[in-house]
């Protein structure tokens, strides 16, 4: 694996954590949260920030943004909107692919739980950030 590849990996991950550290600043509610089974396998961990979630995988990262004022619209007038804009990109570190398994430090003092969907199967609970 080329040296300049895994530098360029792991600034995108000092990145998220740098994100992750402002959103928590700014909403008091920004974690890092493990995949439990609530989305695809790929998918190693995700955070949140206004506006934006960004999921954490092997050798990229793909960031998800959600138009806050159509969203709040959107709450205040349930049935109305059929959908909403989204836009999505993804951070793709060729060459690289984390193939370790990941660990959390400075756990969060809560669980957090996902119901996706109608199977079970998906359901996840006790996830702690």
């Amino acid at each position: 694996m080329k040296i300049g590849v895994m530098i360029k990996f792991y600034q995108g991950l000092a990145f998220i954590f740098l994100m992750n550290s402002v959103a928590i600043a700014q909403t008091k509610d920004g974690w890092l949260i493990p995949n439990g089974g609530q989305w695809p396998n790929q998918v190693l961990a995700h955070t949140d920030m206004p506006g934006m979630r960004i999921f954490v995988e092997r050798d990229r990262l793909t960031w998800v943004h959600i138009d806050r004022n159509a969203m709040a619209e959107a709450h205040e007038h349930p049935g109305v909107y059929d959908s909403l804009p989204v836009h999505s990109w993804q951070s793709i570190f060729e060459g690289s692919g984390f193939s370790g398994q990941p660990t959390y430090q400075n756990k969060g003092a809560h669980a957090v739980s996902y119901f996706l969907g109608n199977d079970p199967n998906k359901w996840v609970g006790a996830l702690v950030p």
